[in-house]
């Protein structure tokens, strides 16, 4: 999946930095491939803003990891960042529309508010949930998991 990204993914690695891609399976009764319910265009957007942020609020040579997973009939995409990281009291509040974290020291970064609703709604649109793991000063990992339509064995 992440593959039919094509020159637009590898552009973005290219101008932002370091992305590592690691594709794991759980276990080997999990295809390799699978076929979930999902729009492409709106895939592509949706990994597109997780990796943005990342660069975005990542320090100078930001390092980010992108992982696939087979997982319990579902797979699950993690966008990993080592950044400035999301406080406890702010992650729930992060999915809301408009709305924008009051980072200190950080003047420079672009946006409106809508990033990461659009993430949680149109991944909830297509069948799927968004999860977060982030601690402060440490980074933050962002999981996407959809189920599986079909399996290609």
């Amino acid at each position: 999946m992440l593959s039919q990204y094509g020159t637009q993914g590898a552009d973005f690695v290219r101008q932002h930095g370091i992305v590592t891609c690691n594709t794991l399976y759980e276990k080997a009764r999990y295809a390799v491939f699978a076929i979930i319910h999902a729009d492409r265009e709106h895939m592509v957007n949706i990994i597109n803003n997780l990796l943005d942020n990342a660069v975005k609020y990542s320090p100078e040579n930001p390092h980010i990891t992108i992982s696939t997973f087979n997982q319990n009939g579902n797979i699950r995409i993690e966008v990993m960042d080592k950044g400035i990281g999301i406080s406890k009291e702010n992650q729930a509040s992060i999915f809301k529309k408009f709305h924008r974290l009051q980072i200190g020291d950080i003047h420079d970064v672009k946006g409106f508010g809508i990033g990461l609703f659009y993430v949680k709604s149109i991944t909830e649109k297509m069948g799927g949930k968004v999860e977060l793991i982030s601690e402060l000063n440490k980074g933050s990992r962002f999981m996407l998991t959809f189920p599986v339509l079909k399996t290609n064995h």
